[in-house]
């Protein structure tokens, strides 16, 4: 924490004008062992996390794998957590890539710079760049941050 994400409300916040969809985090290229990571970090972090299946309450896993879907097993696990008073969901749906998802239109400044603090967070602990976009929009980056530079960029809309 306190470190500088380049929050600069003032034109950043014309990407969280409420448009119908989410917003989007990324974390490409995970293996089992960056979900154990940032699984544990979110778990005993002050962000309350609660771990779904089937919508009815369960206590995290030993092993990151069991939460991924399996052709004989058709479960829906979900991940709802806190980040400065908005609500992220995190769905399990491949190994190698990690997606969590918020409603634009609960973010302010305050929260903004919050889940840039995450992103930047969960960048650092497992050496990965980590992305928000609009939704459904890898390639269309909104902030990137490189944990390699340590840096946070706004990629404005053109």
């Amino acid at each position: 924490m306190g470190r500088d994400v380049g929050v600069n409300w003032a034109v950043q916040k014309a990407d969280f004008e409420p448009d119908g969809s989410l917003r989007d985090i990324y974390v490409l290229g995970t293996t089992t062992e960056d979900w154990s990571k940032v699984l544990e970090f979110v778990r005993t972090g002050s962000y309350q996390a609660q771990l779904t299946c089937n919508e009815s309450p369960i206590s995290f896993p030993e092993d990151a794998n069991d939460l991924f879907p399996k052709p004989s097993e058709p479960r829906a696990w979900l991940l709802l957590f806190q980040v400065g008073g908005v609500e992220l969901a995190c769905h399990f749906f491949t190994v190698d890539e990690m997606e969590f998802d918020f409603y634009p239109n609960t973010v302010g400044e305050a929260e903004l710079r919050a889940i840039l603090e995450l992103m930047a967070d969960i960048g650092d602990l497992i050496g990965k760049m980590v992305v928000m976009t609009p939704e459904n929009c890898q390639d269309i980056p909104i902030f990137r941050y490189e944990p390699d530079r340590r840096t946070m960029t706004w990629i404005p809309a053109t």
